[in-house]
Parts: C-alpha cells; sequence; structure tokens
C-alpha cells in the first residue's frame, strides 16, 4: 500500500483484536501491543448485540463465540401495573 507504513494497535482487548482482524483482512499485518503479560480471566462477560455478532461474522469469528457464549432469555416489557406487555 502507498504511504502506509506499519501499524501499532495499543491493547490486546475487544476493539485491538478486532481491528487487528479486520486490517489483516485488508492485508495490512498490525502488531498488538499490551501491557499484560498474561490473560487472565477477570469474572465478567459481555453482552454482543445483533451488530456486533454481525461485524463477528464478517471476521470469521461468530462461531468461535456463539462456542463460547450462552444466550440469554426474551425480554418481555410490562407496564408499571406488572400486567400487560407495553
Amino acid at each position: 500500500m502507498v504511504g502506509c507504513g506499519r501499524i501499532l494497535i495499543a491493547g490486546d482487548g475487544i476493539a485491538g483484536l478486532t481491528l487487528a482482524a479486520a486490517l489483516r483482512r485488508r492485508g495490512f499485518d498490525p502488531e498488538l501491543a499490551e501491557r499484560s503479560a498474561v490473560w487472565e480471566a477477570i469474572g465478567a462477560g459481555i453482552a454482543v448485540q445483533l451488530n456486533g455478532m454481525r461485524a463477528l461474522r464478517m471476521l470469521g469469528a461468530d462461531a468461535a463465540v456463539e462456542h463460547k457464549g450462552g444466550g440469554t432469555p426474551p425480554v418481555v416489557l410490562l407496564r408499571p401495573e406488572g400486567r400487560d406487555p407495553l
């Protein structure tokens, strides 16, 4: 690519990893930098909405996320009295 030097991505979190995957699909070779030496589970989860899953599908990562993830039950919003749905 004309005028494109090295690409450094600071942080191996969700955004950094997704950006690296997207850039690699476009023919770039980004370098990821993370200050933590190890990856550890922190006991928290994330919710990936439909638009996020669509982006992961475009990157070929949707199957891995679906395999590791779990669904959520449907949500029904009720009126303040607690009877009729909105």
